[in-house]
């Protein structure tokens, strides 16, 4: 198989799992991948999983941060946050804190 068959079939691959991971999260969770053993193209699944990974982990940063300012706005302590976080206030506060 030519590189160029290989890198349309690897595309065609990924919208396709892009696409079934977009469902996974909208309808049915995060466990709603099949089981390895079935699945045609083990390394492109790997590569995916780490993009969703990495697109969660921003998503819920953003979400953090989002609260984080709220509550600073009703009032909530540094201190208080940082407990909440596992983190010192001053640690929060520095992650966190709008310029």
């Amino acid at each position: 198989m030519s590189t160029a068959s290989r890198k349309q079939l690897d595309t065609q691959y990924y919208e396709a799992l892009g696409e079934q991971i977009a469902d996974d999260l909208e309808h049915e969770g995060l466990d709603a991948l099949p089981p390895l053993k079935s699945d045609p193209n083990p390394a492109a699944r790997l590569r995916a999983l780490a993009y969703r990974k990495k697109m969660l982990n921003q998503l819920t940063d953003d979400e953090i941060a989002k609260t984080v300012n709220g509550l600073r706005e009703q009032g909530m302590s540094w201190n208080r946050i940082g407990h909440l976080l596992d983190l010192t206030g001053e640690a929060a506060r520095k992650r966190y804190q709008q310029s």
